[in-house]
């Protein structure tokens, strides 16, 4: 299975471009584009108005985060959901897996909340488990 586009947004970049490097080893999508804050991903998205091929299917995404963190993210990404982004599937990152976090991200309708750093074994577990019938 190869997805379109995959979005990495990390305010570490040595953790984008780490992330990014073990994707494109794993052949699982054609495209992936690195943002360092929420901000700069939604730019991005907002410049994709009506290109649902353009459209990344999933996205990793970082809690914590200047500018824009995860869920001021999420929050913006809502006003998209309902007109372009209906394929996209968002996974968050965090280095600690709280109670208060993992429901608030839930609340959004989030498709997964996992524990960094990402590794082969976990990203090859949560395509298997959100894009079975892709």
């Amino acid at each position: 299975m190869t997805l379109n586009k995959i979005i990495l947004i990390d305010d570490d970049e040595t953790t984008n471009l780490l992330n990014r490097r073990m994707v494109k080893k794993m052949e699982i999508t054609d495209e992936v584009v690195l943002f360092s804050d929420g901000k700069l991903a939604m730019d991005y998205l907002t410049s994709l108005e009506g290109k649902f091929d353009d459209l990344p299917e999933l996205i990793f995404l970082d809690v914590r985060m200047p500018v824009m963190g995860g869920f001021d993210f999420l929050d913006a990404y809502i006003e998209l959901k309902q007109s372009k982004a209906q394929k996209t599937k968002i996974i968050m990152l965090s280095t600690s897996l709280r109670d208060e976090d993992m429901n608030k991200a839930k609340s959004f309708g989030v498709a997964d909340y996992v524990a960094k750093p990402l590794n082969k074994a976990l990203v090859s577990s949560l395509i298997k488990k959100h894009f079975k019938d892709e």
